[in-house]
């Protein structure tokens, strides 16, 4: 009977030992969040990239001509962005984060594609078009802006 309480309380002292070396050598414990931060980093990024590389041939007047292709290649790269996205599966507290961005890169993805089909209507289509696709584009990212603050208020990263 002594012996198995001594061999209790022996690998008791061990463990207790053990655990806390594990802190003196630095060796922590990465959480969930933290795995999940370093996930979505790249794919947060290049969904930066996609808008702002839109953003500058939207505004240079040099390229007002091929806008229907910065239009579409950016619809292309948002998709593969939103792709990426749902590979991605988010710890518990960060499900709803994941849902409202997955919602605003898919808004941003479609407004590319009707910008796209806006900018190849040409100078002689009927007007009531253009304004139709504008208005969709508009809608679409307002509903992304909605997303985003949504999901900037279930951020658990911030």
């Amino acid at each position: 009977m002594e012996r198995i309480l001594l061999s209790i309380l022996v690998t008791v002292l061990l463990l207790s030992l053990a655990s806390s070396c594990v802190g003196c050598f630095g060796i922590e414990r990465i959480s969930p969040t933290e795995i999940y931060a370093d996930e979505i980093g790249p794919i947060l990024k290049e969904y930066k990239s996609v808008i702002n590389n839109w953003e500058e041939a939207a505004s240079d007047p040099t390229k007002l001509g091929d806008l229907d292709i910065y239009a579409e290649t950016a619809y292309s790269r948002m998709e593969t962005v939103v792709e990426s996205w749902d590979t991605i599966t988010p710890p518990d507290v960060a499900k709803e984060y994941h849902l409202w961005m997955r919602h605003a890169m898919n808004y941003e993805k479609e407004a590319f594609g009707i910008m796209a089909d806006y900018y190849r209507l040409g100078p002689y289509s009927d007007p009531d078009e253009f304004t139709r696709l504008r208005g969709l584009a508009t809608q679409l990212w307002i509903l992304k802006d909605e997303a985003l603050l949504k999901a900037a208020d279930a951020n658990p990263m911030k």
